[in-house]
Parts: C-alpha cells; sequence; structure tokens
C-alpha cells in the first residue's frame, strides 16, 4: 500500500503543532487492524524525545494516548500517569502528556499526543489541551477526505520520522549559562547535541553487547555512563527476595554500600522510591536529598561533598522492575530534560544486560560447583606418599570430563588415578562421576588396577552413555617401592628420580572405555626409589604445548635439583607450561613423590572440621593443635603453630562461603598444618591496604603475613574443590 500522501500530510500537521505549541514532540497514532492496539505511525519533535515514545500501545491501558482514542476526549497525564503503565519499548521519563482523538465521521481513528518536559521554559498550559483539540479535529478532517478516496487508515509497516533540530536549550538555574551537567555537542549547532546523545547510546548499546559478566558491565557502566555525564560515582543494586543487593559501584564508600547491601526494599531510601514508581528522582544537591531522605545510603561523606548532586533512576526488563541506578556528582546537579532522557534510555539497556550477565554468572557458579563437588579434596593423607593435584577447566564451560583421584587400598598400597571423558558438558561431567566411582569402589574391594579398568569398562557399556573414555591408574606399593601401571587409552606417567633422570615408561596402553565390550588390558611394573616423582596427567595439559616440548622434557628442563614437594612442582609444572590463546580441554594434573621408609615420611595425621562462618571454631582449632602436639611431644613449637591456625582458620571463616577442613600432620623432620576450604581464590600477603576505598579490610592480608614470618615453608594449593593453605616448621635441624 501507497502511505506517503497520507503520511505527508500527518508530518506537515505535527510540524504545526511542534512550533506552535512548543512542544518537545507530537506525535501520531492509528488504530491497527484488529482496533486491539495503537501503532506509532508519524512523529515530529526533537531526538532523542521522539526515540523513546511508545511504539505500540495497548487500546485497554491507562496511557493518554490510549484513553483519548476510546473514550474520544482529551486526555492528559503527568509522570505518575505515565509511568504507572509500563509500556514495552517505552522508558518512564518526566514528560507531561496531552492526547486528542482522531476520528472520521464518528468512527475513531487514533489519537494525536503531545509531550512536553517538565521544566520552567516549556510546561503546558491549560490552553494546550485545548489547542491540540482543535488541530486534532483540523487533521481529522483531512484524513476523512483522504479515506473517502480509498486510502487506509490504518498504520504502515513502520512510523515515519521527522525530527526537528534545535540548539541545545540553556537550562534554567544552570551555572554561567552552561547547558547540561556536561558538554554534548556544540550547543549553538542546530542537531549536534542530539546527534551526540544518540552517538552515546550507540556506544553504550555496542558496549554492553560485548559485556559477558558483572565486571564488563560495571566496567561499561563507567566507561559509557558515568564518565560521559561528568559524574563522580556511581552505583547499581538488584532486586532479590525483596532486599537490595549492591552489584557494583565506583567511588562510594563501603560502610554506606555495606549498609544498602542486603536492606530491605521496604525501607525508605531514593532507591526503594523509584523501584515503586518507576520514575527517576533528580536531587541539585545533597541538602536536598538529605531533607527527603535523611537517611539515605550509598552517598559519598557529605563533608567531602557537600554540593553534590544525584539522581536516581529505575532499572527493569520489560514491566519488571529488577533494581536501581545512582549516578553521583562532586557539584551541584542541573541536568537538562535532554539528559534526563538520554539517561534514562541509557539505563534502560541495562536491565536486560544486567539479567544475561547474572544468569550467565549463575551458570557458571552452578557448573563449578557440580565439577567441585565431583572432584576429590585433593588432600590425602597417604603412609610414605606425599601427592598434590590440579584441575584446570576449559575456558568454554565450566564443566569437563577430566579427573584424578588417589585411593588408599591398604596400610601400604595407594592407587593414582587420571581420567578424561570426551566432551566439555553435563554428560560428560555425569559420565566422569560415574567412572570416577566405579573405579574406586573395585580399586578399594582389593581389584587389581587391570581388574578395575576392565569391571569399569563393562560397567561403561551397560550404561551406554555414548561417550569414550581413558584412564589411567598407577598402584603404588609403599614397602618396596613397586608400581603397578594400567592404562586404557591414556598416556602413562612420567618419572623424576631423583639424580634428575626422567622417564616416560614404555607401558602396554590398552583400548579407550567404550570400545570394545571385552578389551585386554595388561599391566607393567616399575620400580622406584625414595626422592622419585610420578606425574600423571591428561591430554589438555599436552594439547596445550608447543609441539617440541613433551610432560618428558618438561620434567627434565625443571633439573636435577628442582623442587619436589608435588604441591609445589605442580605450580611449577603449569607456569613453565606454554597455554594457547582459549584453553579447548581441561587439564587435570597428578604428582607425587614416592617417599618410602625414608626421613621426612608421615608418621602422624590428625584432622577435625569447623562448619562455615562459626567463629568460636577458632578456638577449638587452637585447642586442636595445641592437644595433638602435646601427645607427639612438640610443645615447644605449639605457641607458633596455634598462632597461624589461628590466622588462617579466621581468614577461611571470615570468607569463604564454606565449611573449613582442618589437619596436622608430623614428619620426621617437620610438622605440617593445612586448612582447606572451597573458595578458590588465592590469598596474597598485603602489608599494606591497595583499595582506594575507606574502610577496606586488610585483616586477611595481615594474617598471611604473620604466616609468612613464622612458617619454614607455606603455600596455598588450589584443589578441585577450592584451596588448602599450608604451612610448616622443622621439628629438627
Amino acid at each position: 500500500m501507497d502511505f506517503s500522501g497520507r503520511n505527508t500530510i500527518l508530518v506537515e500537521a505535527l510540524r504545526e503543532a511542534v512550533v506552535a505549541l512548543d512542544a518537545e514532540a507530537v506525535l501520531a497514532y492509528l488504530f491497527e487492524e484488529d482496533g486491539e492496539a495503537l501503532r506509532l505511525t508519524a512523529a515530529d519533535g526533537t531526538p532523542p524525545t521522539i526515540y523513546i515514545m511508545p511504539e505500540r500501545i495497548a487500546v485497554k491501558t491507562q496511557y493518554p494516548t490510549a484513553v483519548a482514542a476510546r473514550s474520544g476526549e482529551i486526555a492528559i497525564g503527568g509522570p505518575s500517569a505515565c509511568t504507572a503503565v509500563r509500556l514495552p519499548g517505552a522508558v518512564p521519563i518526566p514528560w507531561q502528556v496531552v492526547s486528542a482523538p482522531l476520528a472520521c465521521h464518528g468512527h475513531p481513528l487514533g489519537a494525536l499526543t503531545a509531550v512536553w518536559a517538565l521544566a520552567p521554559t516549556a510546561s503546558p498550559t491549560d490552553k494546550s489541551g485545548s489547542h491540540l483539540g482543535a488541530m486534532a479535529d483540523k487533521l481529522s478532517t483531512r484524513l476523512s477526505e483522504l479515506a473517502e478516496a480509498g486510502v487506509p487508515m490504518t498504520p504502515g509497516p513502520k512510523p515515519v520520522i521527522a525530527p526537528v533540530l534545535r540548539p541545545a536549550r540553556v537550562l534554567a538555574g544552570g551555572a554561567d549559562g552552561q547547558a547540561g551537567a556536561s558538554d554534548w555537542g556544540l550547543p549553538e549547532i542546530p542537531g549536534s547535541s542530539a546527534i551526540t546523545f544518540m552517538y552515546h547510546i550507540h556506544q553504550l548499546a555496542a558496549a554492553l553487547n560485548e559485556a559477558t559478566n558483572i565486571t564488563d558491565v560495571m566496567e561499561v557502566v563507567q566507561q559509557r555512563i558515568m564518565k560521559p555525564f561528568g559524574a563522580e560515582s556511581f552505583l547499581v543494586t538488584s532486586v532479590k527476595y525483596e532486599r537490595l543487593w549492591v552489584a557494583g559501584y565506583s567511588d562510594c564508600p563501603q560502610e554506606a554500600v555495606k549498609r544498602l547491601h542486603g536492606s530491605s526494599v521496604h525501607l525508605p531510601s531514593p532507591f526503594t522510591t523509584v523501584l515503586e514508581t518507576r520514575a527517576p528522582l533528580v536531587y541539585c544537591d545533597q541538602a536536598a536529598l538529605l531533607d527527603e531522605y535523611p537517611e539515605a545510603e550509598g552517598l559519598p561523606r557529605i563533608e567531602e561533598n557537600a554540593d553534590g548532586g544525584w539522581v536516581y533512576l529505575p532499572i527493569g526488563v520489560g514491566s519488571r522492575p529488577t533494581g536501581a541506578f545512582a549516578l553521583g556528582f562532586r557539584r551541584p546537579l542541573h541536568l537538562g530534560i535532554d539528559e534526563q532522557a538520554v539517561l534514562l534510555m541509557m539505563v534502560d539497556l541495562l536491565g536486560p544486560t544486567l539479567l544475561r550477565a547474572w544468569l550467565h554468572q549463575a551458570e557458571q557458579s552452578l557448573a563449578e560447583r557440580v565439577q567441585k563437588k565431583l572432584l576429590p579434596e585433593a588432600t590425602w593423607d597417604l603412609p610414605g606418599l606425599a601427592t598434590a593435584a590440579r584441575y584446570l577447566p576449559a575456558c568454554a564451560s565450566g564443566l569437563g570430563g577430566d579427573w584424578y583421584d588417589v585411593i588408599t587400598r591398604s596400610q601400604a598400597k595407594a592407587a593414582l588415578v587420571v581420567g578424561d571423558v570426551e566432551g566439555h558438558s553435563i554428560d560428560s561431567s555425569v559420565v566422569m562421576a560415574q567412572l570416577r566411582t566405579g573405579i574406586r569402589s573395585y580399586l578399594m574391594e582389593g581389584h587389581t588396577p587391570t581388574s578395575a579398568l576392565e569391571r569399569t569398562n563393562r560397567m561403561l557399556a551397560v550404561l551406554d552413555p555414548g561417550l569414550l573414555a581413558t584412564c589411567c591408574i598407577v598402584d603404588v606399593d609403599s614397602d618396596d617401592g613397586t608400581l603397578e601401571i594400567a592404562s586404557a587409552g591414556h598416556p602413562g606417567p612420567v618419572v623424576r628420580y631423583p639424580d634428575g633422570s626422567v622417564l616416560a615408561p614404555d607401558i602396554s596402553t590398552g583400548l579407550p572405555l567404550g570400545v570394545d565390550l571385552d578389551p585386554c588390558y595388561r599391566p607393567t611394573e616399575l620400580s622406584v626409589v625414595p626422592g622419585t616423582v610420578l606425574m600423571l596427567y591428561t591430554n589438555g595439559l599436552s594439547a596445550s604445548s608447543a609441539d617440541e616440548l613433551t610432560a618428558e622434557s618438561l620434567l627434565a628442563s625443571l633439573g636435577r635439583f628442582a623442587e619436589t614437594r608435588p604441591e609445589r612442582l605442580v605450580g611449577l609444572v603449569l607456569q613453565a607450561w606454554p597455554e594457547p590463546p582459549v584453553r579447548r580441554d581441561d587439564v587435570a594434573l597428578l604428582i607425587a613423590e614416592y617417599q618410602g621408609g625414608q626421613g621426612g615420611g608421615l608418621q602422624h595425621a590428625e584432622g577435625t572440621s569447623i562448619r562455615r562462618h562459626n567463629l568460636q571454631g577458632v578456638g577449638a582449632a587452637r585447642t586442636f593443635v595445641r592437644e595433638h602436639l602435646h601427645e607427639w611431644g612438640l610443645d615447644d613449637r605449639a605457641d607458633e603453630l596455634e598462632l597461624m591456625t589461628s590466622e588462617v582458620v579466621t581468614n577461611a571463616l571470615v570468607h569463604a562461603d564454606s565449611d573449613v577442613d582442618l589437619r596436622v600432620k608430623q614428619y620426621e623432620d617437620r610438622v605440617r598444618v593445612e586448612v582447606r576450604d572451597s573458595d578458590p581464590t588465592p590469598p596474597v600477603p598485603e602489608p599494606i591496604v591497595l583499595s582506594n576505598q575507606p574502610g577496606s579490610e586488610s585483616e586477611h592480608g595481615r594474617g598471611l603475613i604473620i604466616v609468612d614470618g613464622l612458617a619454614s615453608e607455606w603455600g596455598n594449593t588450589p584443589s578441585g574443590r577450592g584451596k588448602t593453605i599450608w604451612f610448616e616448621q622443622a621439628t629438627r635441624a
């Protein structure tokens, strides 16, 4: 259909109305064919106002356009009336809206809607409604003539936009005649500020499309909202379980943020008000804000920012409020109506982006928790064998099929296991858990490594998950240093002897699990001496390396006198092994040092657990350490070890949302204390507070400085389920 003639008449009428009424915009809405909704057909006015008007309005709503169209009378609405109805694609803005009906011989066609900014220089008078009504009647007459000539009176496939480019208005009450809180284009050039506004909105939208997590979103907010508006601080909150949660902020005091974080949505504050009204709140200075909200949260220190203004805006997805946004300034705030509209458009883009980031974060968190639960704790008390393990998920997913395990088979035997199920999905993780459980059960029942692989292979055939897996088992006899190695399509261990020589044993490698119903796995035997290091790994490690680098050459490159402690050696291996820009496969690494009957062998090991956030458990931990040191005749080491235990356990209980496991071990030449939690973030001792936020907590760093000063050695060992902070003191010279 050809709508050009009709649309030309509409635009001419709209432009005449914009000039005559001194309005921000005038818009024409016509009924859709089914009569259930009104659709924007033509618009004339100033950007960005015309860009944020609703495109489609259901007839049953209380929006002034809908009221005028269905009642045939003039309808007027202010911010409360307009924001009470959250229209798809419409931003809740502080406009005054007046609508007049359009009709053809008594049959309703739609409505003519005029919009004004709520500012002293551009507010509608009582005559505005009647004036707009007269213009609507005039336009109705012309549309009736077109209808009689057969021109359709339904909306076209897209609205016609005819912007009015004006010089930027000077704000009433602005400082030195400046327009707005910051510069937008060249105010004296018509259209410059409007195009500049839209440019920044486009840049924000493009940046938000690239943001994948909450941290990325907050960086975009800082660069694309806070800085262009000349603000010095911002704060973003989300709503969950009828409470406000701080999602991100910049340059707000921590004490104020802590009070706001987790506060009830029923407590009076600017944040809860904008959530309820869906309309912005603008305060020119702190005095205006504190007059209305004496206990307002999230403010900078008043003595540092006595003249600064604040603006609060709602964040939402569709008609559902999801949070609130605050922007703070260090000067009196004179925010123009165009700037308010642009800021609301920008914040309206935040809602879906934050929702996407939260969903992504929840998905990743769930994947990490599942993976941690499926992996062993990586802390074992084994006679004559020290072990450490590390699991690194592929960057693309928190789930995978790689695993490691250490299984105590008897007083003198332990089995080292690594395996890999193909894929990086929940299916891979489920199959991995089934295989790990099966192999562990068979080995603990006393089956040999080859028998355990054969039985696990049959189990996998019965389950028929459609996935293959590889696995390597090394059975270690700590009495005589005998190794029995069995492999189902998996690389064998790499062995480094005390003299620095490195060997990749030639082992019998059978078929992967799940290939053949009745494969034959043959054992390979090897003898080692105390001080020998065994390294088992999955192919994610080798796939990350350069072509000329192998696990064997890596261990050899560490030198004859390289570190043999497994927890340190794991870090050295991962540090020395080059990674590609993106890790495409999971990595499971298990390193063991065979100690045999030589000095340094484990003599005693005791453990206990402390429930999460139970700070009274710190006293129990100190008592636990002192009592066992007394039993072992090591009272001279009790004071320092008790102090270090107290500091590390306190940090774990305060900073990790998990139970805390405490272990004390006596070797022939040292005492070792291990504190394990489920937070994988490694601690770093900091002698000074690096954060520029007031009140930053530094207890975490100070506690580790004490450990660093008192321990003979200490370190952090990440594991499948979190991390272990360990420290040692020598018991003999």
